[in-house]
């Protein structure tokens, strides 16, 4: 992904992006700033950070729809909430959320039902 295609898409509504290896957090982040109208993000083997997340949540106001899938990015014995906290703060939109390979506690979780109130399916 080349920063002048995100350039040429602020009209972009829906993003998916599967085992996208050579995309950085860093460069999501820049990506979706670009992405206002952002209403569908669906990352699949994907690293990314609190940071990204809240970065996201921040640029794309209409999210209604997150997946992270990111199994073989984290270290399966180890309980976090970085992740679901960072949702709960910046994506009170969702509707939809789905999270595969997070090792979230029940505060995470608890985070994310008080956070994002719209929520249809988890």
């Amino acid at each position: 992904l080349t920063l002048n295609l995100f350039n040429r898409s602020p009209q972009l509504k829906h993003l998916r992006l599967v085992c996208s290896y050579n995309v950085s957090a860093e460069g999501l982040s820049a990506a979706v700033k670009k992405f206002p109208l952002l209403e569908e993000l669906h990352l699949y083997y994907i690293a990314i950070t609190k940071e990204t997340i809240e970065t996201i949540g921040s640029s794309c106001r209409g999210l209604k729809s997150f997946k992270l899938n990111n199994q073989i990015c984290r270290h399966p014995y180890i309980e976090y909430d970085e992740e679901a906290i960072a949702i709960a703060q910046n994506m009170p939109e969702l509707h939809h959320l789905q999270l595969l390979g997070n090792k979230m506690t029940n505060e995470g979780l608890e985070a994310i039902l008080n956070g994002c109130p719209q929520l249809e399916s988890l």
